[in-house]
């Protein structure tokens, strides 16, 4: 059971410090499950890459409700800074000296059952019970003293007419592509707040009389954080069962893992252990900026733009390929061995113009989902003129089914981003109003935007009005907007520098 130090929750400004503490820790446990994810890539082990997946999900989706409380609080939600990043191996932010360290390491059943399952274990697991020492608490006391505050603090408040709940709701992240209405919302007042906590909890933890999560808390029935590790680690599902003195048992539908097509990724691998050029430091430096940059758009997405987190969850694509990349690179320094991610931060500043280079080499990828890679492709290529990059096609069953990937390299555009189609749909998204929201949209920059529209048109394609926009510093851009089969946004965009505002 993970331990963190008893901290002081009084005032606003400590309830803001808590919250901030807790996005840090829903952070913390992102990357080590994300690595030992990657390492079970086209292993054949797909269910338990699908239960590690599940929580990976729940553990963003808790970081990003966090995030709004700390803006519903009048916080100001710090992700961007090197800080913020854990170093790995290393204790968990606020933990305290447990014996437990986290490490960046390939898949497992020791890591699930000897770093995994202690960092979710519950305050009450089923028929066991422990109780914190003095001086530390568990997350979830943590949450519950978080809590508990809000609560004392909003009924003063309300007292003077007032409420603790001052920040911007135009600050508030959601994203139902990803995160249906239920489980991720606006946080406003204290009911919502109070609802955005038991949801981190219940999702993490169960309840003390249940494994499984609150049917309320979930979009299907599914056990808590730590149970689900242990039906990795026991190698069955958990069901109820009568006979058993809890009402459960792992009896259920096996859980089969074959460890033989597992790379043997070195653990806790740093960027500057590899050899400057070589293409496992290249490969890393670029896994990290894109990890940095994902991080700066979630900063943004939490602090007025909260658009951006569609770039995050693009860039968390990207993140993804070249983490696979370096899976498939013998780490030079140590034979039998593969490169891996390292999380580490790489800022604009730290690129140097070899390394931008090497960027456009190998690309930043704007990732969009595809109910149909096989038409969204015909779109792509026969009336958009993208081109196919078959390096990273990832098209296991022979027909582009689930989890399929097509990467797109666009015509008329920087060739530092590509288009990413994955197959995470089963039907179009909800068609919008592209103009209003464009996010991360792919943007074809062009020399004639009048001309390329009408082309489009003319081959079937709704394409917008052109807007104007006019810049404080005297630039225009002219902007129209369309949508794929899938109705993902796409740009068209025409830069006219410095021109003269009549």
């Amino acid at each position: 059971m993970i331990l963190l130090k008893d901290v002081k929750i009084e005032t606003i400004e400590d309830v803001r410090d808590a919250v901030q503490q807790a996005v840090e820790l829903e952070h913390s446990t992102i990357p080590p499950y994300l690595t030992a994810n990657f390492t079970l890539n086209n292993t054949g082990n797909d269910d338990i890459s699908n239960l590690i997946g599940s929580i990976l999900g729940e553990e963003m989706l808790h970081l990003t409700i966090a995030g709004n409380l700390l803006n519903a609080v009048g916080g100001t939600p710090v992700i961007n800074k090197p800080p913020f990043i854990p170093t790995y191996p290393g204790p968990l932010p606020g933990g305290v000296e447990t014996g437990l360290v986290v490490p960046i390491a390939k898949f497992s059943k020791d890591l699930i059952k000897n770093v995994f399952m202690v960092i979710e274990e519950p305050e009450n697991k089923i028929n066991i019970k422990k109780a914190a020492a003095d001086g530390k608490i568990t997350i979830g006391q943590f949450y519950q003293k978080i809590k508990k505050q809000l609560e004392e603090l909003e009924r003063e408040a309300k007292k003077k007419k007032k409420t603790i709940f001052t920040g911007d709701a135009k600050n508030q992240v959601t994203f139902e592509e990803f995160f249906p209405k239920k489980l991720l919302f606006p946080i406003t007042d204290l009911k919502t707040a109070l609802r955005g906590i038991d949801i981190i909890v219940n999702q993490g933890e169960g309840t003390t009389i249940d494994p499984f999560v609150n049917p309320d808390d979930t979009m299907t029935p599914e056990p808590a954080h730590y149970y689900r590790f242990q039906e990795i680690v026991k190698g069955k599902r958990l069901v109820k069962d009568p006979k058993a003195p809890s009402g459960y048992s792992y009896s259920g539908d096996p859980i089969p893992f074959d460890g033989s097509l597992i790379p043997n990724m070195r653990e806790n691998p740093k960027m500057n252990d590899y050899p400057v050029a070589s293409p496992a430091y290249v490969n890393s430096k670029l896994f990290n900026y894109s990890y940095t940059s994902l991080l700066n758009s979630l900063h943004r997405a939490f602090n007025g733009e909260p658009e951006q987190i569609k770039a995050a969850m693009g860039l968390m694509f990207s993140v993804r390929l070249y983490a696979l990349k370096l899976l498939a690179l013998e780490d030079p320094n140590n034979p039998g061995y593969t490169a891996g991610p390292s999380f580490e931060y790489v800022s604009d500043e730290d690129m140097t113009p070899a390394d931008r280079k090497s960027l456009v080499e190998n690309g930043l990828v704007v990732k969009l989902s595809s109910s149909d890679i096989l038409n969204s492709k015909n779109f792509y290529t026969d009336i958009l003129g993208c081109t196919i990059d078959a390096r990273y096609t990832l098209n296991s069953d022979g027909k582009f089914g689930k989890d399929s990937y097509l990467q797109l390299n666009l015509p008329g555009l920087n060739s530092n981003i590509a288009i990413g189609l994955y197959k995470d749909i089963d039907a179009p998204l909800p068609k919008q109003d592209p103009s209003a929201t464009p996010g991360t949209a792919p943007t074809f920059v062009v020399a004639d935007i009048k001309s390329v529209r009408q082309s489009l048109i003319n081959k079937g394609v709704s394409v917008g009005e052109i807007i104007e926009n006019k810049s404080d510093q005297g630039y225009v851009d002219f902007f129209a907007f369309f949508q794929d089969p899938d109705n993902n946004t796409l740009v068209l965009r025409q830069n006219v520098s410095l021109a003269k505002l009549n």
